[in-house]
């Protein structure tokens, strides 16, 4: 009986990828698009890609396109309640950072996309960035589901909501896949003596970010800064979590990202760490393979040495190793302070309705009467103008 072929799934963060425009992006680009060939030649699988940027949609879905082409791959699927494909994109919310991030999925041709089941979460509601799903069908497996996320890199509690949304898509036991993603948070997952499968990297960290990824106990200031796992620790409980193969496999430790060094010549702060994983149901962490690379440390400009693909194979049956040669420099990531901040939260004062209203006579129940936008119709109620209000207009 023939084997069945193995399935490459693995993770990229581009690092602020927009259509090239000049002979220095042009050049990246090409690098980026020289990793993922290899990476992928001759081989089965799915690629999660983060950090697309484009100010509109359509921006991001040219760039997608583009990616694809150049690379030998597709993107695009039909999402449910449509006919045509679109690319499978899921976008931030406007205004959410300087600038307008998205995240796709790549897959080689002999991946077959079931039409109706691409799904876009776009950023605003239950995400920061976003995240993008759809289901497949490969050689041997009837239907799987894989995604691509991008974690909320401000806010550890932010994370733990964010990671209950993510855990929401694989609600059928019969339907296996992962999540491609930059968590922005270190892994949860420990090794067989118990300890985690990444090293505390933060203890002797004074930088201004080490606040967004250390756990901070207001009653114990001067406590160790140990990583927040936690949006970790609830994807990977059972039944039903999503779990970290390289850790389960207990391969090799390898940094994804730490590598770059800005304009200004400055370093990563965080340092060497690895928080892009692609993580996948349980079922197949039984199935997994890491996919082992020899890399390289040299530095180029523009900075693109920061971030390297995490992939690994899986296959129904006996798990498989294979070395993959990808080169480091193909990608990168960037850590500046202040990037993915939006703009200042306007004032409470701005909101109000600039009409007057009378003050209720002291001592008397009053309501106010009900003041509506423009345009928006008989039930566009304002909720500064509710009865007991916490901030009332005064004159």
């Amino acid at each position: 009986m023939a084997s069945k072929p193995l399935f490459r799934f693995g993770t990229y963060n581009l690092l602020d990828l927009e259509i090239p425009k000049t002979a220095e992006h042009k050049q990246r680009y090409d690098r980026l698009v020289a990793g993922i060939t290899a990476t992928y030649r001759g081989r089965t699988g799915m690629l999660g890609v983060q950090e697309l940027l484009g100010d509109t949609r359509q921006d991001a879905r040219r760039l997608l396109r583009m990616l694809a082409e150049d690379t030998g791959m597709r993107c695009e699927a039909t999402p449910a309640g449509r006919e045509k494909p679109v690319p499978a994109l899921a976008s931030q919310a406007l205004g959410a950072s300087v600038h307008r991030y998205h995240v796709g999925l790549l897959w080689t041709e002999d991946v077959e996309p079931i039409a109706g089941t691409m799904r876009a979460y776009e950023g605003g509601t239950d995400f920061w960035h976003a995240m993008v799903s759809l289901d497949v069908c490969t050689d041997g497996v009837e239907r799987s589901r894989w995604c691509s996320y991008h974690g909320n890199p401000f806010s550890p509690d932010r994370r733990l909501h964010e990671a209950y949304r993510v855990l929401g898509v694989f609600q059928d036991p019969k339907v296996p896949g992962g999540v491609a993603a930059d968590w922005n948070a270190l892994s949860a997952a420990r090794r067989a003596d118990g300890s985690y499968y990444d090293a505390e990297p933060y203890l002797d960290q004074h930088h201004r970010k080490v606040r967004y990824q250390a756990v901070f106990d207001l009653d114990r200031p001067n406590a160790p800064q140990l990583a927040d796992r936690r949006s970790s620790e609830f994807l990977q409980r059972g039944p039903g979590g999503l779990m970290d193969p390289v850790a389960a496999l207990d391969a090799p430790w390898e940094a994804s990202c730490g590598y770059w060094v800005n304009g200004q010549g400055r370093s990563d702060d965080f340092g060497l760490r690895r928080i892009d994983v692609p993580k996948v149901t349980e079922d197949l962490v039984r199935t997994c393979g890491p996919a082992q690379r020899t890399v390289g440390r040299k530095q180029t400009s523009p900075p693109t040495t920061g971030w390297s693909p995490a992939t690994w194979f899986w296959r129904n049956g006996a798990p498989r190793r294979e070395a993959v040669h990808a080169p480091r420099a193909v990608v990168g990531h960037d850590r500046r302070p202040g990037r993915g901040l939006g703009p200042p939260p306007r004032a409470v004062a701005a909101a109000r309705p600039t009409a007057r209203a009378r003050l209720p006579p002291a001592g008397r129940e009053h309501r106010r009467p009900v003041r509506r936008h423009r345009g928006a119709g008989r039930r566009g109620r304002l909720a500064l103008d509710r009865p007991g209000h916490p901030f009332p207009r005064r004159g």
